[in-house]
């Protein structure tokens, strides 16, 4: 039987459905839930990479 759950958190629009079901698992088997999410910026070191278009910083920092 499941007790303790672990469930990894999304920013993106259809992540709702993953925590929902995992809400749901929790709730039927009396267990445990905990959320992990993880925050991810980009680190672009300027001087050393030259130029680079402001496209590929935007990529960088909002890819999921």
């Amino acid at each position: 039987m499941y007790k303790d759950l672990v469930v990894n958190l999304s920013v993106r629009k259809n992540a709702a459905s993953g925590r929902d079901y995992a809400l749901s698992i929790a709730s039927a088997f009396d267990a445990h839930i905990t959320g992990v999410a993880f925050a991810f910026v980009p680190n672009i070191p300027g001087a050393s990479m030259g130029y680079l278009p402001l496209e590929t910083i935007e990529n960088a920092a909002t890819r999921q």
